[in-house]
């Protein structure tokens, strides 16, 4: 689970104690003004509005302690509903309905918080052990047999089956969703893979697509664009073969994305080819680029010897078509290999100026 995932669940738990202490005082106020108050209840209730205030202290101060603490917590308040439920049938006093339904109502919203606070495997073991366990007071009604009992004998059977089924369509919704959630991760992975040039690890044609579509929807934005093509590839392959060829792209690849800054983004365009897109790319992005040449320079290949690139630049409002954008960094990527490779040529309509010279 991840850190704001934590925080959000760790404040959903401090606010479920908060509301249950409320909860609590004004139950108890209410049910000892009305003589309604059952003997368990009187001790009860000071034990719960205390283990309501006392838990989102514990959390907070023993983090580490989290999924015990919670347990412990429901463990109570589940063996607080069953003893009283107990007490309840094997005493049968007058107000015996009213406590029976009151003690009832609150099953399901233990049957909810175990499924939202503990894992799925525990929630359902929680859940179905309390469960187990609240049929103790029916089966004590059952056996004992009694026909003055027959109303709560009722009572009990209709709420044990809509319990039931409570619990049913929980374990059937956590499924559903853990596996939506198995699936979507699935998807996600499929996706990284299908962006993802399996040769570099850089982002693949598509993958850079898919990030400019997302620029394109935020117009008003000024995106540099850098074009790359490592110098003299295909002569690379045709001496020394592919899988040299290929162990000079993917060291370039790797070169290049350590002298990129955070904000920028590099990917295969194709072949030997790299685009650098630069968010809000003003006038560091000739800069990032004749980084990115020194980069690969710096470093010849054992094999191939000396690695170099030529770079186009251009730039692109993200409210105006990328297509021209990206011409304007081919065609002054083609200008850098025409006066000689390994230099940056920027793309400023209407004159190309050179950056850097050929080393």
């Amino acid at each position: 689970m991840d850190g704001t995932l934590q925080r959000r669940r760790s404040l959903v738990v401090t606010l479920l104690f908060l509301s249950g202490l409320v909860i609590i005082l004004g139950i108890w106020l209410l049910e000892s003004r009305l003589g309604l108050i059952g003997r368990v209840d009187r001790f009860a209730y000071p034990a719960l509005a205390m283990l309501c205030a006392v838990m989102p202290i514990l959390l907070r101060w023993l983090p580490h302690r989290r999924t015990l603490l919670e347990l412990a917590a429901y463990g109570a308040v589940a063996a607080y509903v069953i003893i009283n439920l107990l007490d309840i049938v094997t005493r049968a006093p007058g107000t015996a309905q009213y406590a029976a339904a009151s003690q009832l109502q609150w099953l399901p919203l233990l049957y909810v918080a175990a499924f939202v606070l503990l894992d799925r495997r525990i929630a359902r073991m929680a859940a179905g052990l309390v469960f187990g366990l609240s049929m103790l007071p029916l089966a004590v009604l059952l056996l004992g047999g009694r026909p003055a009992d027959s109303a709560l004998l009722m009572l009990l059977l209709n709420a044990h089956a809509v319990h039931f089924l409570i619990l049913a369509a929980l374990s059937f919704i956590t499924t559903l969703n853990a596996r939506y959630e198995d699936a979507a991760q699935r998807a996600r992975r499929l996706e990284g893979v299908a962006a993802t040039d399996a040769l570099t690890g850089l982002a693949n044609r598509r993958g850079m697509e898919q990030m400019l579509r997302r620029l394109a929807a935020r117009p008003g934005h000024d995106v540099g664009l850098v074009l790359l093509d490592i110098d003299r590839f295909k002569s690379v392959n045709d001496s020394f073969g592919h899988l040299v060829g290929d162990e000079l792209l993917a060291g370039a690849a790797r070169r290049m994305r350590r002298a990129l800054p955070d904000h920028a983004r590099i990917g295969r365009w194709g072949g030997e080819e790299f685009l650098v897109v630069v968010p809000e790319g003003g006038a560091d992005v000739p800069a990032i680029a004749e980084r990115l040449r020194q980069a690969v320079s710096a470093e010849p290949h054992p094999v191939a010897g000396e690695v170099t690139i030529s770079a186009g630049v251009a730039w692109w409002h993200s409210n105006q078509p990328l297509a021209a954008a990206l011409r304007q960094a081919d065609a002054a990527l083609y200008e850098a290999k025409s006066l000689g490779r390994n230099r940056v040529i920027l793309a400023d309509p209407p004159a190309a100026t050179e950056l850097a010279g050929a080393a």
